[in-house]
């Protein structure tokens, strides 16, 4: 019975997260990197894509690296970042914000016909 009992209080005392709440405490740590300094949160999204890359938020990860080149004006960055989302999450929920955040992309880049024609995404996303 004492064996059963250690073993409950190592496990407790075990200073290592399980990978879920180690995964988005990374993330989290980013997201408000990115509310301080745009530009500081692109690394840090990257690194948690190359650790978490099957993370549920990964989608979300890819989209605030765009998001974050779009507000430090680097606009072909920018849409290089949500086109990954668009083609690699096309069923996420962040799939609807890249397409629109990708026009925006298109028209401060001031290439007219490929932010008109993302009405009908087919032309200017891959397949």
């Amino acid at each position: 019975m004492a064996k059963s009992t250690d073993t409950t209080t190592n496990s407790k005392n075990d200073p290592v997260s399980p990978p879920v709440e180690d995964e988005r405490s990374v993330y989290d740590q980013a997201f408000q990197t990115l509310l301080q300094d745009p530009k500081e949160a692109v690394p840090e999204f990257r690194s948690f894509l190359k650790e978490y890359p099957n993370s549920s938020l990964a989608s979300s990860a890819q989209y605030w690296i765009g998001e974050a080149l779009y507000a430090e004006k680097d606009f072909k960055g920018a849409v290089e970042e949500f086109l990954v989302v668009l083609k690699e999450h096309k069923s996420s929920d962040k799939a609807p914000d890249a397409a629109l955040k990708l026009g925006y992309s298109f028209y401060e880049l001031k290439e007219w016909d490929k932010a008109q024609n993302l009405g009908g995404c087919h032309h200017v996303l891959p397949q």
